[in-house]
């Protein structure tokens, strides 16, 4: 994997995803999961890492990432662009720089410059749902690393500025990006909360919506033929921005 400066910095002291990636199954992000302190969880729970008010007291401590202010942090994974043909996703882009400065462009920039961007409208991904195992397939295609995603609640944050807007259809923008939420130091004073981003869906593939004239099948598949041609990653985009001074990659937390 390609490293960035400071991608090995320690994020407020906590270095996360440290050593062997690919041969750790389900490795915590630096054993911090509150889902893996089984003290948390009921006994006589179905725990499918999703309905979280079932199973977790949510007293004990706040499951609910809308109702905090997390940090937010990046895995380098979620510049890795795929294109998954029976899954009808892909999230490279058009061109090199036809997109520099377009909807896509700005608000990939906006992202990585505002990164508090991503507490902002949320939502909880429920992977026991209809498309849930199409959407499992395409996280772990995009991880570049062994991980137990049921172990997490993951989120899908709606990415928008003030100067672009690409309708999805039901009046929001198509940019898309989804996060691991953790905390650390659970239970005590120190207590924090992380986002980490691990995939960023420019095209909203992962989860499409439906619309009064067309089935959340029929928009995926329609979008997805749209942009199923280009070839331009993300990683690219990112290093453009970067040589433009569009982004300082230095004042970005990376995690790997």
């Amino acid at each position: 994997m390609e490293k960035y400066k400071g991608s090995d910095k320690f994020v407020n002291n906590l270095s996360l995803f440290s050593g062997d990636k690919k041969s750790q199954a389900a490795k915590k992000l630096n054993g911090l999961s509150f889902l893996a302190d089984n003290s948390k969880i009921k006994n006589d729970s179905q725990f499918d890492g999703l309905d979280f008010s079932s199973t977790v007291k949510k007293s004990e401590f706040p499951l609910n990432a809308e109702s905090i202010k997390a940090k937010v942090a990046f895995l380098h994974c979620c510049l890795n662009s795929k294109k998954i043909e029976n899954l009808y996703f892909t999230n490279y882009i058009y061109g090199s720089m036809e997109n520099y400065n377009d909807s896509i462009g700005i608000n990939f920039e906006n992202l990585f410059c505002n990164s508090d961007i991503v507490n902002n409208k949320m939502k909880l991904i429920n992977l026991s749902l209809k498309n849930g195992e199409r959407i499992k397939e395409i996280f772990s295609s995009c991880i570049d690393f062994n991980i137990d995603l049921e172990k997490y609640a993951i989120y899908e944050s709606y990415i928008t500025n003030e100067y672009t807007q690409v309708s999805d259809g039901v009046g929001k923008g198509k940019f898309r990006a989804f996060s691991l939420y953790d905390v650390k130091n659970i239970n005590s004073e120190k207590e924090e909360y992380w986002l980490i981003v691990f995939l960023l869906d420019p095209h909203h593939l992962v989860c499409p919506v439906s619309t009064k004239n067309k089935s959340r099948d029929e928009v995926n598949e329609e979008e997805y033929k749209k942009a199923k041609e280009f070839d331009c990653s993300l990683k690219e985009l990112f290093r453009k921005k970067v040589i433009r001074k569009a982004i300082k990659k230095e004042a970005i937390n990376w995690i790997d």
